[in-house]
C-alpha cells in the first residue's frame, strides 16, 4: 500500500489535478499543473508465476 503524506492546503503553489472523462466514465485525458507531482514507477518489475492448474488458478513463484 501506498501512504501520502502531502499537506495540499499548505501548499504555497497549490497544484492542480484535471481529469476528463468520456460518457462512459472512461479516462480520456488527465493533467496536472505540477509534472512534479506526477507518479513515476522508479523501476520496471515483472512477477513470475508457474502455469495454471485445472481450476485456471495461478501460483506465484518466489523468489520474484
Amino acid at each position: 500500500m501506498v501512504q501520502l503524506s502531502y499537506d495540499l492546503a499548505s501548499l504555497t503553489n497549490p497544484v492542480t489535478f484535471d481529469f476528463i472523462n468520456d460518457g462512459a466514465g472512461r479516462l480520456v485525458q488527465e493533467s496536472i499543473s505540477d509534472p512534479s507531482w506526477m507518479w513515476k514507477p522508479t523501476t520496471s518489475r515483472t512477477v513470475n508465476y508457474n502455469a495454471a492448474n485445472t481450476l485456471d488458478q495461478l501460483e506465484r513463484l518466489y523468489p520474484a
